[in-house]
């Protein structure tokens, strides 16, 4: 026996009062206006629909001021297992409702932080929730306004910034930004979706700086400890007695170099808040080493094309000759390697903060 293909067939009729959402992934979710719950479990399940509207009478969701709702989940004992409430008017979200109301979201006013953790809420729900409501006014202006800064502090702090996004991503999010406000946007969930998306990382990253909770003394104060520096675990240096004479086999018989590929290693692997300039200083760093020692073949491989023509002559005094040209030709490749390295640091300027330093 084959099962029908209509989806049609497959689905019972919703039940009176519900209405059904489609994400802009596929996945499904319920929503009851008059008693303003939402939920993501299966209504169709009459014991399950039954619980769900118990509990949202006992907490009288639909006397709830206008602008909320009640996200709801129950267990399999028909205890609540999820409980948001939600505040649209505010595009603030709580697990208690008397947190969200519009009295309480006025006094919180002076309380910054708290305030967006709420926000945070909200946007995260509305993320996974975008169909059944509109998109908020303040949605545009809120995400215009952030990208502008972290395009700021990019510009202003450099491979230091450790905002969520550099510049060039701020250029294409203020693009999509700008593009929702056209009026073939106006009921689109995936703008809701998307604005949803990037306030909730907005609002992530200002909970890690403890948006507006410190003055600038104190915020500068508290950055400088998140380094997690501490000299002790890091200055692991050789013991007295063999340091001058690491620094002699370094210092002349490599003329330094480690001490120059040891600071570009340390460059490399410095942390600024974004994993992708981690990423992209490595890259270069990688890059660098190959071209590097693409150029120290070339040039060995030019001086063993000199010297071993020598090598085809006897006699002690020619083979002594011989050794002291060979020799002679590794200190000429070193010195030029030197040499190259030296005035690439000294005149290659990378940042306007090393043009400064030389």
């Amino acid at each position: 026996m084959s099962l029908p293909t209509d989806p049609q067939k497959l689905q019972p009729s919703l039940p009176e009062g519900w209405n059904l959402c489609v994400h802009p992934r596929g996945w499904i979710y319920f929503h009851n206006p008059t008693l303003k719950l939402l939920t993501d479990q299966d209504i169709y399940d009459p014991e399950l629909r039954s619980q769900l509207l118990g509990h949202a009478a006992s907490l009288k969701s639909s006397e709830w001021e206008e602008g909320m709702e009640l996200m709801l989940h129950v267990n399999l004992s028909g205890d609540i297992d999820f409980i948001l409430a939600i505040n649209h008017n505010h595009c603030v979200a709580s697990q208690s409702p008397s947190n969200i109301t519009g009295e309480a979201v006025q006094n919180l006013g002076h309380n910054l932080y708290q305030l967006n953790r709420y926000r945070r809420l909200y946007w995260n729900h509305l993320c996974t929730h975008p169909n059944h409501v509109p998109c908020p006014p303040r949605a545009v202006s809120d995400a215009s306004d952030a990208l502008i800064w972290f395009y700021t502090d990019s510009m202003l702090s450099g491979a230091r910034s450790d905002v969520p996004f550099n510049k060039t991503e701020c250029d294409e999010l203020m693009k999509l930004v700008k593009e929702m406000e056209l009026p073939c946007n106006t009921h689109s969930a995936a703008k809701t979706l998307f604005l949803s998306w990037l306030l909730r990382e907005v609002c992530s990253f200002r909970n890690s700086q403890n948006y507006g909770c410190y003055t600038k003394k104190e915020a500068d104060f508290r950055a400088s400890n998140r380094s997690g520096f501490v000299p002790a675990l890091y200055d692991r240096t050789p013991s007295s007695i063999f340091l001058p004479l690491l620094h002699v086999i370094i210092n002349v018989l490599f003329f330094g170099l480690p001490w120059t590929y040891l600071a570009h290693v340390k460059s490399s692997f410095q942390y600024h808040g974004r994993f992708v300039g981690l990423q992209v200083r490595w890259k270069q760093y990688i890059e660098r080493l190959v071209r590097e020692y693409s150029h120290f073949l070339l040039v060995t491989d030019s001086g063993q094309k000199v010297n071993r023509s020598s090598f085809g002559y006897y006699g002690n005094a020619r083979r002594a000759g011989n050794l002291y040209l060979l020799k002679s030709g590794c200190n000429d490749i070193f010195l030029s390697i030197f040499g190259e390295r030296h005035s690439r640091r000294l005149f290659y300027v990378e940042t306007p903060g090393q043009y400064a330093a030389n």
